[in-house]
């Protein structure tokens, strides 16, 4: 490769990375629609509302994700029930409709490295069976068993929808934000073997692009102190040709 293609590579890389520098980077360019299982939540808008009763009206489950724990409410108008859970949980608690605690009596059983629950409830009750899942992280996974809506609450301050931070899949049919917190809802889940959602902070866009910046400026830097290496070298090289001439 001669000096001037060098030169002309260098000057190219420095305007590529500049360019990437300066383009804007705000989520709604991100967000551009694609197929397949990138697109995930990628394409929904987050600025819909919902009421803050809208969890009591919801005949589904619902798991509010929290960092250590996610609690789970299940929609109960039976008089027994049967759960299959990835993990050993305490303190099921039974709620009816006035908010009353209901006494359960409950076995259990580990099978096939799923932790299996038979719970009696001695009478017919409607209303709410609430229990706690370890928390995974700022990653929601879970099997679709009973084939009912789900709905799940990200902790306040996340959000999710980027196709390079954290999508939801499959898509939601609906996603809202209600005090702060989005809520993504599935209401056919038929056809869905499990629900995966991977969330993060709300200003982690803007941190990425913070970082992108510093590591580009740092790029151009170095590219800019080679260039000026290459020029000092070659001004070396022909000022020492013209002194072999000089003694010729």
């Amino acid at each position: 490769m001669t000096e001037t293609t060098t030169e002309k590579s260098i000057l190219l890389l420095i305007a590529l990375i500049a360019a990437i520098l300066f383009a804007p980077t705000t989520s709604a360019e991100i967000k551009g629609p694609t197929e397949g299982i990138l697109n995930g939540t990628a394409d929904f808008d987050l600025s819909e509302s919902i009421n803050g009763s809208a969890d009591d009206e919801f005949n589904g489950t619902v798991y509010h994700l929290g960092e250590l724990v996610t609690e789970v409410t299940v929609q109960v108008n039976a008089s027994r029930l049967n759960l299959t859970l990835p993990e050993k949980v305490e303190n099921i608690t039974l709620l009816d409709e006035t908010g009353r605690m209901v006494k359960i009596n409950s076995s259990y059983r580990f099978w096939q490295g799923n932790s299996i629950y038979s719970l009696d409830f001695e009478r017919h009750v409607r209303g709410k069976l609430i229990y706690n899942l370890t928390s995974q992280g700022q990653q929601f996974v879970i099997s679709i068993r009973d084939k009912g809506p789900v709905r799940v609450i990200l902790p306040e301050g996340y959000t999710t929808g980027d196709r390079l931070l954290g999508i939801a899949w499959p898509p939601p049919d609906m996603i809202a934000s209600a005090e702060k917190k989005s809520t993504l809802t599935w209401y056919n889940t038929t056809t869905i073997s499990y629900i995966e959602v991977n969330y993060y902070r709300d200003n982690a866009l803007e941190a990425l692009a913070i970082i992108i910046s510093i590591l580009a400026l740092a790029a151009i830097a170095l590219l800019i102190e080679y260039y000026l290496s290459i020029r000092k070298l070659r001004a070396l090289r022909m000022q020492k040709e013209e002194e072999s001439l000089k003694k010729i």
